[in-house]
Parts: C-alpha cells; sequence; structure tokens
C-alpha cells in the first residue's frame, strides 16, 4: 500500500503527473483524461486490491468556447468511488451545456480511526467520515489544479461538487472541515443520500466560511437494503433535521427533497433535479427552504 502524502509532497509531484498526461485538445465535447501516479492509492484500489492509478475525467460542454468560462459540474460516485476514469454520468446528470463534468476518485485515510456519532449507534465502517477530509483536500486539490492548467476557462465561482453515498459523505466532510481550496472553488454542493461529514458536526454549517454557498440533499424514505431497517428513522431523519435546523439559523441556501418510494437509489427523476437546480432552474413539488431575502 502507498503510503499517504502530505500536502507539500503532492503538490511537489504534481508537475509529474502533468507529464504523464496526455496534452489535451479543448474543444466541445472533448474528453480528457488526467493521471496521477505519484498520489496516494484511491479508495478502490484500498477496497478492491486492484491496481490503479488515480485519474481525473472530464468532458467540456458542446458549447465550449475558449472566449467564455464554464463551471465545473464534479459527481463523486459511491462506494469505494472508482478510478475516477469516467466522466459519463456527472454529464448525464448536468446535461451537456454549460458545465464541464468531472470525475474524481475517492480517497480514505487508512490509518484513520472512525469518529463516532454522538448518540447515535451506527457505526461509520467504511463510510467516509471527517478523518478522511484531509486527505481528500490534498488530493483534490492537485487534481483540480492541475484541470486548471489544462483548461484555462473554469468559472470557480459557479461550479458544484457533489456525490452519492460515499461521494456526497466526502462532499460534506470537505464542506463541514472548512477546506479552504474547495470552499474558494465551489460555491454550490450536492448531497444525495449521504452527509455524514455535517452529521459529525453539524454547527460548521453555521460557519462564516460557508456563507453565500448553497446546499441541495436528497434522501429517499424507505429502508430497502437488507441490514439498515430502521436507519433512516433512526439516523438519517434526525440528521436532516438538524441539518435543517442549522441551514435556517445560518440563512444558509439549502433545499432538501425527499425521494419518496426510494432508498438508497439514484431515481433518474431525481437526477433530473440535481441537474435543473445546479443550473439554476427552477424545481417543481420539492420540499424548499428558501434563500434568505
Amino acid at each position: 500500500m502507498r503510503p499517504i502524502l502530505t500536502i507539500l509532497s503532492a503538490l511537489l509531484l504534481a508537475p509529474l503527473a502533468a507529464l504523464r498526461a496526455d496534452p489535451a485538445k479543448l474543444a466541445p465535447n472533448a474528453k480528457l483524461t488526467l493521471e496521477f501516479p505519484d498520489l496516494p492509492a484511491t479508495y478502490f484500489e484500498q477496497q478492491t486490491g486492484k491496481k490503479t492509478v488515480p485519474m481525473l475525467s472530464a468532458q467540456l460542454p458542446e458549447n465550449y468556447s475558449a472566449d467564455s468560462a464554464f463551471p465545473l459540474f464534479v459527481f463523486i460516485n459511491g462506494g469505494s468511488g472508482g478510478t475516477g476514469g469516467d466522466a459519463s454520468f456527472a454529464r448525464r446528470i448536468v446535461g451537456p451545456r454549460d458545465f464541464i463534468a468531472v470525475s474524481l476518485p475517492l480517497f480514505k485515510d487508512a490509518k484513520a480511526k472512525p469518529p463516532v456519532l454522538p448518540g447515535i449507534p451506527v457505526k461509520l465502517g467504511n463510510l467516509i467520515h471527517s478523518n478522511d477530509a484531509a486527505i481528500l483536500g490534498n488530493t483534490y486539490r492537485v487534481m483540480l489544479e492541475k484541470l486548471a492548467q489544462t483548461v484555462p476557462n473554469i468559472a470557480t465561482g459557479r461550479s458544484t461538487l457533489g456525490g452519492f453515498s460515499n461521494g456526497a459523505h466526502a462532499t460534506s466532510a470537505l464542506a463541514a472541515a472548512k477546506d479552504e481550496f474547495i470552499l474558494s472553488h465551489f460555491t454550490a454542493f450536492v448531497l444525495l443520500e449521504g452527509g455524514v461529514g455535517f452529521a459529525l458536526n453539524p454547527a460548521s454549517l453555521q460557519a462564516p466560511e460557508l456563507k453565500g454557498h448553497r446546499f441541495l440533499l436528497l434522501f429517499g424514505d424507505q429502508d430497502k437494503d437488507p441490514g439498515q431497517q430502521g436507519q433512516r428513522t433512526l439516523f438519517v431523519v434526525p440528521m436532516i433535521q438538524l441539518l435543517e435546523q442549522q441551514a435556517k439559523a445560518a440563512q444558509l441556501d439549502l433545499i432538501h427533497i425527499v425521494m419518496h418510494g426510494f432508498g438508497h437509489e439514484q431515481p433518474a427523476e431525481c437526477l433530473k433535479l440535481i441537474g435543473a437546480w445546479t443550473r439554476g432552474e427552477k424545481l417543481p413539488e420539492v420540499k424548499v427552504m428558501p434563500s434568505p431575502r
């Protein structure tokens, strides 16, 4: 297992990754893949034992032009996170225009002891959690800075970071840790069936650093997975209620969508809602916590 690099080491090694990446041809719909052989092992490699090179994949929008700026839509997969080599799912969510679709792998600190959820008898196990925020922040900074060098016209002020399950846990861990790079490069966050980072530190939503950011939460109302019966009542519902209370107190722009009839899933109709929210379109028939006026 490769050792976890410090942020200084990772930044020093970043040019090596740049040299090994294929030169990018920036054109409408272009697909880009950047490799980072000197970064730590991905969570996918930790879980599967398959040797993989950490990758960032991206697809430019069909209306891409060097004369305009385009925000990122980064969507992180659940489970072990995959290799980061396919941005097609992110592209399907956000649509073919106006956004650069990006896929990143997950990283996890194998030496970090999982924290305990106060008063909630749920073991974090293989979940990405707050103690993984440092390695996530360090690696994502290296990867996204290289993407910015490759595609110089990224509109960071309108970019979105999100994910499903462990991808959502990673997103919340970074936001709750007030990662300076992430908060300065992303203004919107999507949590689809995950958010342990905020569950461990809900008061972080009241941090001044999160002012001006907006959040979309999507959770099913059914326990369908074997071995998880009752967890929504025990853990998910109280977590959402607490997050909504904290967001309201901080006057954050937070929307919670209940995926009626679904469990730990990614329903197509809800993925469409994520795309619409990311693009700034009005969402139909959802439970809304309005933005402060």
